[in-house]
């Protein structure tokens, strides 16, 4: 392992801990690799970032503050300067802000919440101007500093005691840097109210402010004195979901606004309590009013994290040749015909091969896999010879639904290390983190250590398993911790519900009769019971569940799950023993025959589809 690697594993915010959220907008340029998302958001006037936790929402907004925008140095950094000539504050959310209170009065801990977000805003603002002037620890570095702002003493003093005035503190301040530290003091004070409150005490007057007023009030001073009058301030809302839902509404309402000096640029969970601001003859308008962009795809997300993998690459120095393709070889679930990088020596469905020996033994214990390949006139020791029309028309749609099912019926178990090696290869690692960031850093920084410290490569399938399981693992620690509910006499978690899910889609997959169309998703029906939309809201907003647009369910954002399309994160995959594809949907209903948490034991031993039933 190289020293410089050492190093990064030693920082303050070690990788395998990676959270935006903790970074300063420096932090995060230092590693950003930008998705397909971040030039539309980056053009884009009024947007709205909509993704489950760890989808990059956080990255994205920061990025596209003067102090991030200073510090990148990628290849698009310069670019990106030049194309974003708004200002960017950002602003936090912490969920404690909206429970601060919840011992008390409901309307108390609303205002105590919409006091704190408030005076947070003003923190961001006064810390976004500080940067500009070159009074902030990280402007210090930058000897070309994104958007720099030159103010005379008695300029700075008028505009500080325009945002003491605005924010009602209790002394006009001198300074910018005075004044952060009197907000720092009104946040300390509005604390104490939360105990004061359980006794009946008030919020004082100066808790109760109108934060976008104030905002557009002062950019549009500080345009003025800084005789920059055209200058445009972007508000980046974080999480805006756990924000007090006053100031959402006013956000939001904002969005159809004419604001003279203020864009607004939000992220959401694409599941919300209520979306009748967003929808409908009262909400903002896609493509006019703002631009609403999905984080999540059901398409595969292997670019990203190739790119990813080329990033961290060079960081500790492995050499360039040392492709994803070399790195991790081929993956026997590589539905393409083509050779990936030049490197394929042999066709996919040679006699002998991955593919070709899991079809023939599926078609020795599996009658009705015979069957199908006798009614599409198939010869698994001629595949090929097939043209390519015939290829997929017949053999390429079923080869992933084969591979897994042959894994299985010959006796192999789910989440295991010899099913998690099933997983791996290049065109498969890649697709697993399923484009999440987060989950895409854990996995290409677990690979990348064994990258350095391998003699061989591609790297064995026991040690892409490994790094696989960790990922996985991460993953699931977050989904262990939801919040469950109640069902009667039974506590019902999150991951039982998708543990129910995953075990009936494995079901139809490997022990129904084989079908080229089994289902891959669902669909969330009436049927469903009104008790388990909140742990489906819980799915999506982790990402385990991804939204698949279809029909009337194409919007990003909406109230519930329900007449909505999902199919489960290929992240899941290997723990529930299912290929990583899209495919038609069914109820989720139908498919847990309304049961939604029968305990359905994993796969163990030898198979138990009777062979007899299916013939």
């Amino acid at each position: 392992m190289t020293s410089a690697y050492v190093e990064e594993l030693d920082a303050p915010y070690p990788v395998f801990s990676y959270n935006a959220t903790k970074l300063s907008p420096r932090e995060v340029a230092s590693s950003f690799v930008p998705p397909p998302a971040f030039q539309t958001l980056r053009d884009a006037r009024n947007a709205i970032l909509v993704g489950p936790r760890g989808s990059g929402k956080t990255t994205l907004l920061k990025m596209l503050t003067p102090d991030a925008l200073s510090a990148w140095s990628g290849a698009d950094a310069e670019l990106a300067r030049q194309r974003v000539q708004d200002v960017g504050v950002f602003v936090g959310t912490d969920a404690m802000w909206s429970e601060q209170l919840r011992a008390g009065d409901r309307a108390q801990g609303e205002a105590f919440g919409a006091a704190a977000y408030a005076l947070h805003i003003a923190k961001s603002l006064v810390s976004t101007l500080l940067f500009r002037l070159g009074r902030a620890e990280s402007a210090t570095h930058d000897t070309n500093r994104h958007l720099r702002l030159t103010l005379e003493p008695a300029s700075e003093a008028l505009i500080a005691d325009r945002i003491a005035s605005l924010f009602k503190l209790r002394t006009q301040s001198a300074s910018l840097l005075r004044l952060r530290y009197d907000i720092g003091d009104r946040l300390n004070e509005l604390g104490t109210y939360r105990y004061r409150a359980l006794d009946g005490k008030q919020l004082p007057d100066w808790a109760f402010l109108n934060p976008l007023h104030a905002v557009a009030e002062i950019t549009q001073m500080t345009n003025e004195v800084a005789k920059d009058i055209d200058r445009q301030w972007t508000l980046l809302f974080d999480e805006l979901e756990l924000a007090p839902e006053g100031i959402v509404s006013d956000i939001l309402r904002r969005l159809r606004g004419q604001e003279p000096t203020l864009i607004f640029k939000l992220s959401l969970a694409p599941i919300l309590r209520s979306t009748d601001l967003l929808v409908g003859e009262r909400g903002a308008i896609h493509g006019q009013d703002v631009e609403f962009i999905p984080l999540t795809t059901p398409e595969r997300s292997d670019a990203f994290v190739g790119e990813l993998f080329k990033m961290q690459r060079e960081a500790v120095g492995v050499p360039s040749a040392v492709t994803p393709e070399v790195a991790l070889g081929e993956s026997v679930f590589d539905s393409s015909d083509s050779p990936r990088g030049g490197r394929r020596r042999f066709d996919p469905y040679r006699k002998g091969g991955r593919v070709w020996q899991s079809m023939e033994r599926l078609q020795r214990i599996d009658p009705t896999f015979a069957n199908y390949l006798r009614t599409n006139q198939i010869d698994l020791n001629e595949m090929d010879g097939l043209t390519a029309n015939r290829r997929a028309s017949t053999v390429r749609k079923i080869r992933n639904i084969a591979i897994v099912r042959s894994h299985f019926l010959n006796g192999a178990r789910r989440d295991t290390q010899a099913t998690r090696e099933l997983y791996t290869g290049e065109a498969t690692m890649l697709a697993i983190p399923d484009g999440n960031p987060r989950m895409s850093t854990i996995l290409v920084r677990e690979l990348m250590t064994n990258i350095e410290t391998s003699d061989q490569l591609p790297l064995k399938r026991g040690t892409q398993a490994a790094a696989i399981e960790v990922t996985t693992n991460r993953f699931m620690a977050l989904l262990h911790a939801q919040t469950g509910i109640r069902d009667g006499s039974r506590a019902v978690t999150l991951v039982g519900l998708l543990d129910a899910i995953g075990e009936a889609l494995h079901e139809r997959l490997v022990r129904q009769k084989f079908s080229s169309d089994v289902p891959a998703g669902f669909f969330v029906d009436q049927a469903v019971p009104e008790k388990y939309l909140s742990l489906l809201k819980q799915a999506v907003n982790t990402g385990a569940i991804v939204h698949i647009p279809r029909d009337n369910s194409t919007a990003p954002v909406a109230s519930d799950a329900r007449g909505r399309h999902y199919r489960l994160s290929y992240l899941l995959a290997p723990r529930y023993g299912l290929p990583v594809r899209q495919g038609k949907t069914v109820s989720l209903s139908n498919l847990l025959e309304g049961n939604l948490v029968k305990p359905r034991p994993h796969a163990t031993g030898q198979p138990t589809l009777d062979l007899d039933e299916l013939r």
